[in-house]
């Protein structure tokens, strides 16, 4: 898992964290008012630690400014060429949302 963002006073890149806790770990350090983007690694089969799933979120609060989310939006492209081995892309502007879309992705590989 990769936390990446900015703080709003500026448009420096920030990466707010890093684990390997899977989506416990990840959903546990994004802060409230996180606005950036979300690498995450899944193992979908433990016999086979090659058989992954890696997901790429823009994760945006949902109380976060306008000129925040435009920032975010305009570096978009910067990320997903730095991040561009994920499998899926989506967007997400709470933790119970992003938690979510990763359940309902992993049932449909079932």
């Amino acid at each position: 898992m990769v936390l990446a963002g900015f703080d709003g006073s500026s448009s420096s890149w920030t990466f707010g964290g890093k684990g390997s806790g899977g989506m416990e770990e990840m959903l546990e350090n994004i802060p409230d008012n996180f606005i950036g983007y979300v690498f995450l690694r899944v193992n979908i089969d433990l016999l086979c630690p090659s058989n992954v799933v890696l997901y790429l979120f823009k994760y945006v609060s949902s109380s976060a400014q306008f000129l925040a989310k435009a920032r975010l939006t305009s570096k978009r492209g910067e990320i997903e060429q730095m991040l561009n081995h994920s499998n899926y892309n989506f967007e997400a502007t709470s933790k119970e949302e992003l938690q979510e879309k990763i359940n309902m992705n992993l049932e449909t590989r079932e």
